[in-house]
């Protein structure tokens, strides 16, 4: 069987499947609309962006050119970001976009700790006051 064949009938399978202008839909929510979820981390969060992303030449009519640069990446990771962290990085005056993702993930992987060790003060404290 010729492979450009079954490709064909592939492309033509996504074309019925995929809603009219995924792709463009696909990139303009990615790009606008997208958040980290809170069950995830913001390098978990930054992993499924990055599959996301890989995903983008499967849609019908794409290709690699459809893909976000790594600084896009990185905006959008930034963005997805809670409003607070944000308002942290400018206290610190780091911006995220004049670095790497990795240096995002672990600029937010510090907040993730802060806010683990101050839910387990909370806790704590709450256990106490039970206590009394």
């Amino acid at each position: 069987m010729d492979e450009s064949h079954v490709n064909e009938a592939l492309d033509s399978v996504a074309a019925t499947v995929f809603p009219h202008r995924a792709i463009e839909i696909q990139k303009l929510w990615m790009s606008r609309s997208m958040t980290k979820p809170k069950a995830l981390s913001t390098r978990q969060t930054s992993a499924a962006i990055s599959r996301l992303n890989n995903a983008l030449p499967r849609f019908p009519k794409g290709n690699d050119d459809d893909k976000f640069t790594e600084a896009q990446l990185t905006t959008m990771l930034e963005w997805s970001l809670p409003a607070k962290w944000r308002e942290q990085f400018d206290l610190k005056g780091y911006t995220p976009t004049q670095h790497t993702r990795a240096r995002l993930i672990l600029e937010c992987e510090a907040l993730e700790r802060y806010q683990t060790d101050k839910r387990a003060v909370d806790v704590s404290n709450n256990n106490k006051r039970k206590r009394r």
